[in-house]
């Protein structure tokens, strides 16, 4: 039987241009197993959680954007075998860093594929789906912008107003610290800690949260529309207390005395006849 062990495993957080992230309080591996023939892959959990949870909630507008309403928490097994980073490598030169669309029967072809299917006998489907999104993937790593901090070797990603180095976009990020080898201090320890093929092993919905309580505090509550209230009663959200700002009123303000880049008009029609 193939198997792989916890040797060859460690969970990750990513994100792409269709999914979104968070971090939870509770490990995020959960136990799957995939059977093909007498092969089994066995992903084992990390742990459990055995109180109950309180989600306190900063600003709810922020739940209801576009990165959380609607999107959902991603986790992957990274998978790493050296036949795999070999892979990688052959298809960030081979494409011309991106430049060049590569198929997939000339990976499958290569001599780290073949012993990689050796290794995961009946994985086959698994291996091939994961080689796709990478070909698929490295043509589209500048869709990610990143940065890159020499002082550690690692890549951040922009995630609300911070850059944060806990989460991936995929394999652009694992193609990205190929782009910047020459800039890394240990590029042979940081692909080793870094590269390795992305094994989905959970989404999971950022509305569909049943805590044992949901607390919030935010300064956009008296905004929202009927629409979202309708959907924070959804959660037992039926209580809320609106308390003075500790900071005073607002005392922000147009800048009228320059009237050329800031106007305030009745509607749209007034605003097109000035």
């Amino acid at each position: 039987n193939a198997g792989l062990g916890q040797d060859s495993i460690e969970s990750v957080a990513t994100e792409d241009s269709e999914d979104t992230r968070m971090s939870d309080a509770s490990p995020l591996l959960p136990s799957q197993s995939r059977r093909s023939g007498t092969a089994t892959l066995s992903i084992s959990p990390q742990g459990t959680m055995a109180s109950e949870q309180i989600l306190l909630i900063d600003e709810v507008d922020v739940f209801f954007s576009s990165e959380f309403y609607g999107n959902t928490y991603n986790k992957v097994a990274m998978l790493k075998e050296p036949e795999i980073t070999d892979i990688l490598k052959e298809i960030w030169t081979s494409s011309d860093e991106g430049k060049k669309k590569i198929k997939l029967s000339y990976v499958k072809q290569l001599p780290s594929y073949q012993s990689l299917l050796q290794k995961f006998r009946g994985f086959e489907f698994m291996l091939e789906n994961e080689i796709m999104r990478m070909l698929d993937e490295v043509r589209r790593l500048d869709e990610s912008p990143y940065h890159l901090d020499t002082t550690k070797d690692k890549i951040g990603h922009k995630i609300m107003d911070t850059i944060s180095y806990d989460v991936n976009f995929g394999y652009r990020t694992i193609f990205a610290y190929l782009k910047e080898s020459e800039n890394l201090m240990d590029a042979d320890g940081t692909f080793k800690r870094e590269l390795g093929m992305q094994i989905s092993c959970g989404r999971f919905s950022y509305a569909n949260i049943a805590p044992a309580a949901i607390l919030g505090v935010s300064g956009t509550l008296k905004v929202m529309g009927d629409y979202e209230r309708r959907v924070l009663r959804g959660y037992g959200l039926k209580s809320f207390i609106y308390l003075p700002s500790v900071y005073g009123d607002s005392r922000f303000d147009f800048d009228k005395a320059d009237k050329e880049s800031v106007s305030i008009e009745r509607g749209l029609n007034n605003y097109f006849q000035k």
